[in-house]
């Protein structure tokens, strides 16, 4: 059972911003040059985040909703999963370094600003490795195992990607070359 929970937050925007959390800003800062601490910077982008979800210098702040270009309210509900069996004790977070690790790996790999927290293309993956890190712990905790995409789901979104990608081919003519 989850006690003493302060606030639950629930927002959309396209850029982050966290006025309730003030301390974690630096709004002058470079994105590219954000310390450990901070969260948020030109607000591209939240920094510091163990699998988009866990504030790692402090994990009892967590986030369900950073990541863009996913099948939003399933791909949350699975974020709320791994939050809730965190914060329950039906699963444990790696230690400060190696999230930090995890996350400076990220860095490399995406780099900074918006495209940091794009899941386009690789949703699925990131939902399988989050429920076999939740499941694998769920072995040695005795909680709740959880499945990932339902067959009928990884149908659908392949159906869904074909008419997209048909969509964009047969749009990508339609519109002459601006010149300013």
């Amino acid at each position: 059972m989850l006690r003493d929970i302060d606030r639950v937050v629930i927002c959309t925007d396209y850029l982050f911003s966290l006025p309730f959390l003030l301390e974690l800003h630096d709004d002058l800062t470079p994105r590219e040059k954000a310390d450990d601490t901070i969260l948020v910077t030109d607000g591209t982008q939240l920094h510091n985040l163990h699998k988009d979800i866990f504030y790692i210098p402090d994990p009892t702040l967590a986030f369900v909703g950073v990541p863009a270009y996913t099948a939003t309210f399933t791909f949350f509900e699975f974020q709320a999963i791994a939050v809730a069996a965190v914060f329950s004790g039906r699963a444990w977070l790696p230690s400060k370094d190696e999230m930090r690790t995890e996350y400076e790996k990220k860095v490399k790999l995406k780099g900074f600003g918006r495209s940091f927290h794009s899941e386009k293309d690789s949703e699925v993956q990131y939902v399988k490795g989050l429920l076999e890190w939740i499941n694998g712990q769920a072995e040695l905790t005795g909680g709740e195992k959880y499945e990932g995409h339902s067959k009928e789901w990884l149908k659908e979104e392949k159906v869904k990607m074909a008419k997209l990608k048909a969509f964009l081919d047969a749009s990508s003519g339609l519109h002459e070359p601006m010149i300013l």
